[in-house]
């Protein structure tokens, strides 16, 4: 005799309502671009700077632009304050706004004293060589091709599968374009040869017959072996495991409130840079939250239809088992189906 059945397990609209970002506040970005005047007149760039960035994530402005990019300048942060004159100068031109001019002048201004990192590889350099810059990645085809960057250190990694990563620290000055060549470092100690998985699809034994664990779009733990015993050991596992994610999303769930509850923030007008810090990362924590509650509660399902469907007593019969998980940006989708 055979059966068959499936549970599917739908989640739409999880909304962490207290992590939600005030975007679109004209009013708050106004106040923040006032803060961040007075702090600039006071040459207050630390506090100044960010003020102007927050306020143009708000309500993006020429005049912001205007005020972050000279920010920038002042604090030797030349190709950050490029990237803001360049941004200006593109917002001004399709608005008809008439300090497109002066935007164009300063850009031209500022273009000569703006420091550049040449980075090539050696030809020891594996095909697979990967280039940071300052923890952002460099693409490709920017390899061998002057980056713009900030006045100061930077540190240069080049990372290959196999190898010790290269590093290479680096200070440039205005004007300068300081060329590094780069490749890993010595290769790494043998390990034991492994099986791997493919990312998107894992499948692994689960009980008698062809019984299997799938994942896609996230990550769900599998073992494997050839009897019911060791089926329902998997479901103890699994279902741990979703325990475990239970217990970190309520953790975060905590800290993202307490973050939307910060004193120091009111109606999305921070009073200092660690209070908008502390709801920024109260923001992350939320969507953490999200993902531990989503990833926890499809463990523990999928615990609790293996242990049922592990095979008891003399039965006989070869079942299969597949747990499919699905992400996306409005929601997740799970199933759940066995057969024996």
């Amino acid at each position: 005799m055979r059966r068959a059945w499936a549970l599917p397990i739908s989640i739409f609209a999880l909304v962490w309502a207290s992590t939600a970002s005030a975007q679109g506040d004209p009013a708050a970005a106004a106040e923040l671009f006032r803060q961040g005047r007075a702090a600039l007149g006071q040459k207050d760039y630390a506090t100044a700077c960010p003020k102007f960035a927050e306020s143009q994530r708000l309500d993006p402005k020429v005049g912001t632009l205007i005020n972050l990019a000279q920010c920038e300048e002042a604090t030797g942060k030349l190709a950050s304050a490029l990237r803001h004159w360049v941004d200006a100068q593109a917002l001004a031109h399709s608005l008809g706004d008439g300090r497109e001019a002066f935007v164009v002048h300063q850009h031209d201004a500022i273009l000569p004293r703006v420091p550049h990192l040449l980075v090539r590889l050696t030809p020891a350099a594996p095909a697979d060589t990967r280039i940071t810059v300052d923890g952002s990645e460099v693409a490709p085809s920017d390899i061998g091709a002057p980056i713009a960057v900030d006045v100061g250190p930077h540190v240069i990694l080049a990372e290959s599968a196999g190898r010790a990563d290269g590093r290479f620290d680096v200070s440039t000055s205005e004007g300068e374009t300081a060329e590094v060549p780069v490749e890993p470092g010595a290769p790494l100690p043998s390990a034991p040869a492994t099986s791997a998985a493919p990312a998107s699809t894992t499948s692994t034994n689960l009980g008698p017959g062809n019984a299997s664990l799938e994942s896609s779009g996230g990550a769900v733990p599998a073992a494997g072996a050839a009897s019911s015993s060791t089926q329902r050991w998997v479901a103890y596992g699994l279902g741990g495991l979703g325990i475990v994610g239970l217990g970190l999303g309520a953790a975060w769930g905590v800290q993202a409130i307490n973050a939307k509850n910060e004193p120091g923030c009111q109606n999305g007008v921070c009073n200092s840079e660690a209070a908008a810090q502390v709801q920024r990362d109260g923001h992350d924590a939320g969507d953490r939250s999200t993902i531990a509650f989503i990833a926890g509660g499809a463990l523990v399902a999928a615990g609790v239809v293996l242990w049922f469907t592990a095979p008891r007593g003399g039965d006989q019969s070869t079942g299969q088992a597949a747990l499919s998980i699905d992400t996306s940006r409005t929601g997740v989708t799970c199933a759940l189906r066995a057969a024996w």
